[in-house]
């Protein structure tokens, strides 16, 4: 539960309840303010968030370790290839 705003002048403000990930940033400022039309998936792991219903999951990352976060569990793959 990081919160995140973003000052945009001309939008209006809104709140998202679904899941997000900092990789829908740049998605969204290429879209949104950049008007690219490309498809997010040909440049970024993102989505637009003004236009993305939300992720399943989320990919989470350190320098060793990652782990997937699902809606009832989080899996965690070590560097040495172990899980938890």
């Amino acid at each position: 539960h990081v919160p995140f705003y973003i000052y945009w002048p001309g939008q209006q403000a809104q709140k998202f309840e679904k899941w997000t990930s900092h990789y829908d940033v740049p998605a969204t400022f290429a879209h949104e303010l950049f008007r690219c039309s490309n498809k997010a998936e040909q440049f970024s792991s993102g989505d637009n968030l003004l236009k993305h219903p939300g992720h399943k999951w989320v990919l989470h990352g350190t320098y060793g370790d990652f782990g997937i976060r699902l809606p009832d569990h989080f899996i965690v793959i070590k560097n040495t290839g172990g899980y938890e």
